[in-house]
């Protein structure tokens, strides 16, 4: 890979706050267009526990940005032509939000579970106008995270559903990655977090088609628990017919396509976790979050990466999205010395 520092990535600034933050959430995505679409939300110190989402999209050193009116944590989003779905959840519940051009509809609840809410987490898909979400909530810290969906692509009428594994000891279900099956539009993959009584983790996988929303669990990394393994966040990115993902095994960040098999893997030399991966014309990235806190890029096969934008010594950053399109890759991330959202180029 063309070490990006050498190549001068080329680093905007999207947005920022007139106070401090000390949380954030996002997600992006890029439409056919080429354009690049951004959720997001700075929570905690002087800005709103329950915030308010903000939106951007542009490009290059293009940008514009404004708020929505919703409020909350984002979970995920999804591109739908010149629609845009927001996942995100407050104290209310988990909701779906629309954007049409310019105009946002009303915001549709999937769940009115209104505990722990600042720890969700949840991904969205859409296609021809619909829409598939998986998110997992608890009822309070005490309680295990549970896996739930709902969808208007799905031709049942009993959304939302539990979601979870079939392995014995599930203490946690959690950290959903979700993606369309690249070799057929009635089929979404599903990715996630497994973790078990004695605190060991797995990633699982599965599939489901729109008919039922029905998921067909997989065994993948590991293949079976291994006590003090822990693995986990996992990341979907499904074009050009196949299948793309990342996830972290311990410290170390795992490139697999094709999973669970996996007929590439790349281990890389870099520690991290929140890994990030997307692919475009024959190359794909992978970007994560090292264990200074600092948002690092590599690509697979290469086993190396190298930091994005070092902010001033002992700067927290925050991953926020990976886009890939015409064999170039823009990572999208938060610098809180900065207090800005930012877009690196390479």
């Amino acid at each position: 890979m063309t070490n990006p520092q050498a190549a001068q990535a080329f680093v905007t600034p999207i947005a920022g706050t007139a106070g401090e933050f000390e949380y954030v959430t996002g997600d992006c995505a890029i439409d056919s267009d080429e354009v690049i679409h951004i959720f997001f939300a700075f929570a905690g110190g002087s800005c709103d526990l329950e915030p308010l989402i903000s939106y951007a999209t542009g490009g290059g050193d293009t940008w514009r940005s404004y708020g929505t009116p919703y409020r909350g944590w984002v979970l995920g989003m999804a591109v739908d032509g010149n629609r845009r779905f927001l996942l995100f959840v407050n104290s209310s519940g988990v909701h779906i939000g629309e954007m049409a051009g310019d105009q946002f509809a009303q915001s549709l609840a999937v769940s009115s579970q209104p505990a722990d809410w600042q720890f969700s987490s949840g991904d969205v898909v859409a296609s021809n106008g619909r829409w598939w979400a998986v998110w997992s909530e608890r009822a309070n810290p005490s309680q295990p995270f549970q896996m739930f969906q709902a969808s208007t692509m799905a031709a049942s009428s009993d959304l939302p559903l539990h979601v979870g594994s079939k392995l014995p000891n599930v203490l946690h279900n959690a950290v959903p990655s979700l993606t369309l099956d690249p070799t057929g539009p009635d089929n979404a993959v599903l990715a996630w977090m497994v973790v078990l009584n004695d605190f060991s983790s797995v990633v699982r996988l599965a599939q489901a088609h729109t008919s039922n929303a029905i998921w067909h669990e997989q065994a993948w990394a590991p293949p079976s628990p291994q006590p003090g393994r822990n693995a986990g966040g996992p990341d979907l990115f499904a074009g050009a017919g196949e299948l793309y993902s990342v996830y972290g095994d311990d410290d170390t960040i795992t490139y697999v396509r094709d999973p669970p098999s996996g007929t590439v893997s790349t281990q890389f030399q870099a520690a991290g976790y929140t890994p990030r991966v997307a692919h475009s014309d024959g190359r794909t990235w992978v970007a994560w979050r090292d264990t200074d806190d600092q948002v690092v890029l590599g690509e697979p096969p290469a086993a190396t990466s190298v930091r994005l934008k070092p902010g001033p010594n002992g700067s927290t950053q925050r991953l926020i999205g990976l886009l890939a399109s015409q064999g170039q890759v823009t990572v999208v991330g938060v610098d809180f010395a900065d207090q800005s959202l930012w877009a690196a180029e390479t």
